[in-house]
């Protein structure tokens, strides 16, 4: 993360403005941090008894679209939703030509986690990532 001080003399006041940029790597990170910490709640109604649990929501997709990935023309897509991201994370991939990679690198990072093997062979190269509120 870089901090730059911008530093404005008028005739009547000195105005200092402080901003701070994010690196693409800590981006990433902080994206896939982000993602990884989300959880979803899901209702499930057996033998009458609502049930409740809490899951990670994006370990969740990714294992639901894992295996079609490979072979699925065309492969699905991964969906990241605004809602889940902070305010200065949007702020920051906007700020950046090429935001698609950034979100594209964090969500590799998730089938990463669940089978290195499988996302290096066959997921990387075809994993298409949407980003939508």
């Amino acid at each position: 993360m870089a901090t730059v001080t911008l530093t404005r003399v008028t005739k009547s006041a000195t105005l200092i403005v402080e901003r701070s940029w994010w690196t693409e790597a800590y981006l990433e990170d902080q994206l896939f941090l982000r993602l990884v910490g989300t959880k979803q709640t899901i209702s499930h109604n057996d033998n009458n008894k609502n049930v409740t649990i809490s899951i990670y929501k994006y370990y969740h997709r990714a294992l639901a679209i894992k295996k079609w990935i490979p072979i699925a023309k065309p492969p699905p897509e991964f969906v990241v939703n605004m809602s889940d991201l902070t305010p200065k994370m949007l702020v920051e991939l906007k700020s950046l030509d090429d935001s698609y990679t950034i979100v594209k690198l964090a969500v590799g990072r998730i089938f990463e986690n669940i089978d290195f093997e499988q996302y290096h062979l066959s997921i990387a190269s075809k994993l298409k990532v949407r980003v939508e509120k």
